[in-house]
């Protein structure tokens, strides 16, 4: 895989790679009938614009997901003053911001519906004969937010209509400066931001619909608006939806899988009726998640997040279909290093389990990222990184009484360890069982039984593990650990790289890094974390990269 990637950085034949010349997210000169070093001079001299666009409409009426067009919507605003967005699989809920600048004005959508004399049925729309019979209602056609210009067309008169079929408007309002009041919490919300070296396209983004030049940043419900100017919608993705979703009375007594709660038709579903579905990587994964004990006290959201905590990640991800509509669908898995990988040698990279949160993707699915064109502000760092210094945090739930418990246990080689010493290579410190006591039969410790001494492990590298057998013993967890710190590679390769945006990074997907300048930092990278700025300082990714997991096989620099 690494030889291929490498050969199509070396190319520029990797159709994610980010060229001068790419016409995936830059303006071309071609366009403008330009070709040759014409076409060339134009690219690199033509500015980047920043567009954007929000769509806000009702779920109630135009459905959870996919977005709808931006006629049906409520408002589409394309000028805003910043957008923040915070997104991670860390996260159970991710999260945005959007400040709306004061003065703005929004022009309403007025929506023209024919009415059957007859029959009274209403038809959206204007119908084709009252568009022949009848002169052309004025109404306004775009939804869009207009800086401190307001909208002075003429607005639809019913009256001048033959009376043939009645028609109605659903408003009448040339626009006014936007206000809170023209927001609603639980409105759905999805943000699309870009650059293009277009002026056309610039000055008339909102004539197009999801234009090519914007990415999709977020999607989600508004959970809060500011009273004052200006206004800040407070936002969260989709799995917002879980915390208004109580779960039913459940007593397990055997093992359940994430499928049980969550596929459609599953025993529990508590997916029905939010318009969200598992994420197909997810089913195919058959994650065991063991006896489950929840009441109505508890919501959907509640579970996901200890879940989370146990290293069972839940977040949501973004999937095209083929015809291009997003919709978001969720997805639950451990991390990608946080399992004994299968098999790995020199010249065969290690294979992952399939119930890793990491995006299944082919050779040419991967982005490459340049560090002399696509970074901003470089914070990668290397530091060495001594493999006796490194401690592995395994973590476990083990079944006691026929309930779930918690167990944690830390691994390290001991300081003083040489290979004549024999097999006792490790020392297990911060070793801890949670204990489900009953009341009236509390041991010395309470619920907690400390088995040995803390130690702050200051001094030391440390990374998770957590165990995929649910159930699992203490022993059993302490042979996990071991396996996995055998297995485990360290690379001293971290940090976060800003880069401009238009790249459209998501969080749990790998990146291939280039820089040659510091080949030392080249390698395959995961994205934990993606925090997205759009606005009146330019639009940014800061994208966070915990680990790097590979590095590029046989890479030469081609001159």
């Amino acid at each position: 895989m690494a030889d291929k990637i490498a050969e199509g950085i070396q190319s520029g034949g990797n159709k994610y790679a980010t060229p001068k010349y790419d016409v995936n997210y830059r303006h071309t000169g071609a366009e403008r009938g330009l070709d040759g070093e014409d076409a060339q001079r134009y690219i690199d001299q033509a500015p980047d614009i920043l567009v954007c666009q929000i769509k806000i409409w009702d779920p109630d009426k135009q459905g959870i997901q996919p977005a709808p067009a931006k006629e049906q919507c409520k408002m589409v605003l394309h000028e805003v003053e910043n957008i923040t967005v915070n997104s991670s699989y860390k996260n159970v809920i991710s999260t945005a911001s959007v400040v709306i600048p004061k003065g703005s004005i929004i022009k309403k959508v007025i929506t023209v519906c024919s009415v059957d004399q007859n029959t009274g049925a209403q038809d959206p729309g204007v119908a084709s004969d009252l568009k022949n019979n009848s002169p052309e209602p004025k109404v306004s056609k775009d939804v869009s937010s207009d800086s401190n210009q307001a909208d002075g067309k003429e607005l639809f008169d019913p009256d001048n209509v033959n009376d043939f079929g009645l028609v109605l408007t659903t408003a009448t309002e040339k626009g006014r400066p936007v206000d809170p009041t023209m927001f609603t919490t639980g409105d759905r919300i999805e943000i699309r931001c870009g650059y293009t070296q277009d002026p056309d396209v610039a000055e008339n983004i909102d004539k197009y619909e999801n234009h090519k030049c914007l990415n999709l940043v977020f999607s989600g419900f508004i959970t809060g608006i500011s009273p004052t100017q200006p206004i800040e919608l407070r936002c969260e993705d989709l799995a917002y939806i879980f915390k208004t979703i109580s779960c039913e009375n459940i007593q397990s007594k055997g093992n359940r899988t994430v499928a049980d709660f969550f596929e459609a038709g599953g025993k529990y579903n508590w997916l029905e009726g939010t318009g969200i579905e598992l994420h197909p990587d997810v089913k195919a994964s058959n994650i065991n998640v063991g006896a489950v004990n929840v009441n109505q006290h508890i919501t959907v959201a509640d579970v996901l997040y200890e879940w989370s905590k146990s290293g069972l990640l839940c977040f949501m991800r973004p999937v095209v279909d083929g015809d291009g509509a997003v919709t978001y669908k969720l997805c639950i898995g451990r991390s990608y290093i946080s399992s004994i990988p299968e098999g790995g040698s020199k010249d065969d990279p290690p294979k992952y389990p399939e119930d890793s949160i990491t995006y299944k993707v082919d050779d040419a699915g991967i982005p490459i990222i340049y560090s002399d064109w696509d970074v901003a502000e470089d914070q990668l760092s290397i530091m060495n990184v001594d493999k006796k210094f490194v401690v592995i945090d395994a973590v476990g739930w083990k079944i006691e009484n026929g309930k779930n418990s918690f167990c944690k246990v830390s691994v390290r080689v001991d300081p003083e360890w040489r290979p004549s010493d024999g097999p006792k290579k490790y020392q297990f410190v911060n070793e801890k069982e949670f204990t489900s006591v009953r009341k009236g039969k509390r041991k010395k410790d309470g619920k907690r039984s400390v088995v040995n001494e803390i130690h702050s492990l200051k001094a030391y590298s440390r990374y998770p593990y957590t165990s995929k057998k649910w159930g699992v013993t203490m022993d059993e967890l302490k042979k996990e650990a071991i396996a996995y710190y055998e297995n485990f590679n360290p690379s001293g390769v971290s940090g976060k790289l800003t880069l401009f945006g238009g790249r459209d990074i998501k969080t749990s997907s790998i990146i291939a890094f280039v820089d040659l300048r510091e080949p030392a930092r080249q390698g395959f990278y995961i994205v934990e974390e993606v925090n997205t700025k759009f606005g009146v300082n330019g639009y940014r990714q800061e994208v966070t990269l915990p680990y790097r997991v590979k590095l590029f096989d046989n890479f030469k620099i081609v001159k």
